[in-house]
């Protein structure tokens, strides 16, 4: 049985890669070969994740993957790793129609300890108090994300802000990662 799963936007085409599709006007119609499953889900790309897609393509920004997720709030997230000091960092920008849109690093995975907690947490907050367009947080297991929060209607949506933000904690990371591996590390 072929199941039809409509995918919104033709950025869809290159997440898509070489599986079979069909392309309708801004429509993606992905066809899977699927046994005993009968069902359409149609997932609208909300329109700051359309305003963001047409910024990257008019940029020829190429680094983000995009996942759209089928909720009542048109979620959409494109991912990305920021290269710093030789590491990967996992990133994403999460776009759907609440207020808000939000870009997240993960900045090192389950490396606060007991022993480090103190120093690792003065650090953070020391970054915290500095920094007015990120905060920094240890989440559960460990692991130092930095989360900006950027509130913003559809309308007022501003991909250059984004794209600021975006540069504003690459230039941050690059200065500061190296020097909060050591603190966690203890070197």
């Amino acid at each position: 049985m072929y199941t039809i799963f409509f995918i919104v936007h033709i950025v869809a085409k290159r997440v898509l890669g070489r599986k079979k599709f069909i392309i309708l006007g801004n429509y993606v119609i992905l066809i899977a070969n699927i046994s005993n499953l009968i069902s359409g889900v149609v997932v609208a790309m909300n329109a700051k994740a359309e305003k963001w897609s047409a910024f990257l393509q008019e940029n020829k920004i190429e680094c983000f993957g995009v996942q759209e997720v089928d909720n009542e709030i048109h979620t959409v997230v494109f991912r990305a790793f920021l290269e710093i000091a030789g590491q990967k960092l996992p990133s994403m920008l999460v776009l759907d129609d609440s207020i808000y849109s939000m870009f997240q690093v993960r900045v090192a995975e389950k490396v606060v300890t007991d022993a480090n907690k103190v120093a690792v947490e003065g650090i953070l907050n020391a970054y915290n108090m500095k920094f007015k367009v990120f905060k920094y947080y240890v989440g559960e297991g460990g692991d130092i994300c930095l989360d900006s929060c950027l509130p913003s209607t559809a309308e007022s949506f501003d991909c250059n802000i984004i794209h600021a933000v975006i540069d504003v904690i690459l230039k941050h990371l690059t200065d500061e990662y190296p020097k909060l591996m050591k603190e966690i590390w203890g070197n």
